[in-house]
């Protein structure tokens, strides 16, 4: 296979391909980094999730960091997910829940053109920016994530979070 060098080549290969196909694949990408500049939303509170490309097989979002934006501890209602680190640096923690209590089993660092998964067969997790600069990361789940749970700490409760889009690429790819 030769390197994917633009969000098309990536979404041609995600039409045609094998969830087992995926992994293989994520060492192929090289997308320059100014390619998702045209597809970025910012914001200061937080990060935004930018819809790339959805079919009923998968989404393809690309995710935009503010300094020190984190998600909540969450699950991936039981699809593959895979994420790409384009720019920045985030943290990853990844829980289990055993008898409810919410208990730290990982934590690494992603850097630039570095790549991880998960399922929620592994647990929960979050992402954090721990860099003091904006951070994008490329997210491809299998198939398109509706709502999740995300744990919450003043109760410590699973709740049903509905996702949405800060920005759907026109004409959306």
């Amino acid at each position: 296979m030769t390197s994917i060098k633009t969000i098309e080549e990536l979404v041609d290969f995600l039409s045609h391909s094998t969830t087992q196909e995926l992994p293989k694949m994520l060492r192929y990408i090289d997308i320059p980094k100014n390619t998702f500049d045209s597809y970025a939303t910012w914001s200061e509170e937080g990060y935004t999730r930018n819809c790339l490309a959805r079919t009923d097989d998968y989404e393809l979002i690309l995710i935009c960091w503010s300094p020190e934006a984190n998600t909540a501890v969450h699950n991936h209602s039981e699809q593959h997910c895979w994420m790409y680190q384009i720019s920045g640096i985030l943290k990853e923690q990844r829980y289990s829940k055993p008898h409810g209590q919410l208990n730290l089993t990982r934590a690494s660092e992603l850097k630039q053109g570095q790549f991880t998964y998960m399922h929620d067969r592994m647990g929960f997790h979050s992402l954090t920016n721990i860099g003091s600069a904006r951070a994008m990361s490329l997210h491809i789940y299998v198939a398109p994530i509706d709502q999740c749970q995300i744990y919450d700490p003043k109760k410590g409760t699973l709740e049903t979070k509905v996702m949405t889009y800060d920005k759907i690429a026109e004409p959306l790819i």
